[in-house]
């Protein structure tokens, strides 16, 4: 998988729009600045490969980090293709607690 930064312009837009699907879908607030950030982007990381974008990054519900992927067709995201693992579920399960 190739890692994303924000000097390849279409990259960087796939990841700002999968993280405003993911906060509009979901009702969460997420910043992409992480994923772009010196620091935080330790943590919150980006990867393209075989046409699927994945977003990793750490949650509060538990010790394992969220992981949200999308399809990638000619450049655009499918915001129909959506996964996600069980740590970020639990996150939007327990997201109604706080």
């Amino acid at each position: 998988m190739k890692n994303v930064d924000r000097k390849n312009a279409e990259l960087s837009d796939l990841i700002y729009n999968a993280v405003d699907e993911i906060n509009y879908r979901y009702n969460m607030c997420i910043d992409a600045e992480g994923f772009f950030d010196p620091i935080t982007s330790r943590f919150c990381t980006a990867a393209v490969g075989n046409n699927i974008l994945v977003l990793d990054f750490p949650v509060v519900s538990t010790n394992e980090s969220a992981i949200v992927s999308f399809a990638v067709d000619e450049g655009v995201l499918n915001t129909e293709s959506i996964t996600i693992n069980n740590a970020f579920q639990l996150e939007i399960n327990n997201k109604s607690f706080y």
